[in-house]
């Protein structure tokens, strides 16, 4: 486990996260190199929609009633669209409360602290004519077929299932979970205002890519990666008392705005940068230990 001393910081709520290892507490799926990317999307009758893009992580574990779970971070921006304008009007940072992921027999089970409950929320040992969890699903989802993905050189099964349109079908991927998100059953969706999709799923540098227009990494280089692409760098991380964010290849409007987040989405401090300079230290001397989210903001749109 990382040192207290240290302060972690990530750009566009995309968590820079120091893996550690219990070796005690084996699984055969998860582990803290795994990385969720999802996106989901609602627009209703007030004229705007609201797009949430998030990354999911886990940041350790806990014991509940006796039981290990892992504890899932979600972190990413909402960004709202403006129907009448046609164009996106406010991009904000965003995170959900802790949710807990535990395995156990090919099922991730997840507990539920509104109603102190499990659920089961994927069943991976499943085959041909086996029904699928769905529990929130208008009728059951029975396999119909099964191929494979691979995960490094690691087959994972991927399920399919009837009834439902073949353009509304989600999918099942062994030791992932669902297309719809790692917490969202595999239910066939109705409608095009809403519906949430999972992008990409990382694990020890491997890579499995369930939406091929989503732009995935894989763990371990995923943010350093988005970083060095968009031209902005950030180190030392892990921090002690400051860290510097580097811009390079930026073409401004104005001033860079870096703000500083906690978990939590509460704003900690803001700088800005001439876009002239390119550079800013940002003093972290004040802040406890943890993780921060820092978002980078150069006049036009956040990077």
């Amino acid at each position: 486990m990382f040192s207290l001393r240290y302060k972690l910081l990530a750009s566009l709520c995309l968590l820079i996260n120091v893996a550690y290892y219990n070796n005690a507490y084996a699984q055969s799926y998860l582990n803290y190199t795994s990385t969720w990317t999802e996106s989901s999307g609602s627009c209703g009758f007030s004229g705007t929609c609201d797009y949430l893009d998030y990354t999911r992580t886990l940041i350790g574990d806990t014991i509940i009633n006796g039981k290990t779970y892992y504890k899932v971070f979600t972190s990413g921006t909402l960004s709202i669209y403006d129907l009448i304008l046609g164009q996106i009007v406010s991009v904000e940072p965003y995170t959900a409360p802790i949710r807990y992921l535990r395995e156990e027999q090919k099922r991730f089970i997840e507990y539920r602290t509104y109603n102190d409950n499990e659920i089961i929320i994927a069943d991976f040992d499943l085959t041909v004519g086996d029904t699928a969890v769905s529990i929130y699903c208008q009728s059951p989802l029975m396999v119909d077929h099964i191929d494979t993905v691979y995960l490094n050189a690691e087959p994972r099964r991927r399920f399919y299932f009837r009834p439902g349109e073949a353009s509304w079908a989600k999918t099942l991927t062994e030791g992932v979970g669902s297309s719809s998100g790692l917490f969202t059953n595999p239910c066939h969706e109705i409608g095009i205002e809403s519906g949430s999709s999972m992008q990409c799923f990382s694990q020890d540098n491997g890579l499995i890519v369930l939406d091929t227009s989503a732009e995935c990494n894989t763990t371990g280089s995923f943010t350093l990666s988005a970083l060095l692409q968009s031209g902005i760098q950030v180190f030392p991380n892990p921090a002690v008392d400051y860290v510097d964010v580097v811009l390079t290849n930026q073409v401004p409007s104005g001033p860079y705005k870096i703000n500083v987040y906690n978990l939590q989405g509460k704003l900690l401090s803001t700088d800005f940068v001439p876009f002239q300079e390119g550079r800013s230290r940002i003093n972290l001397s004040s802040l406890s230990p943890g993780m921060y989210l820092l978002f980078v903001y150069n006049g036009r749109q956040i990077e």
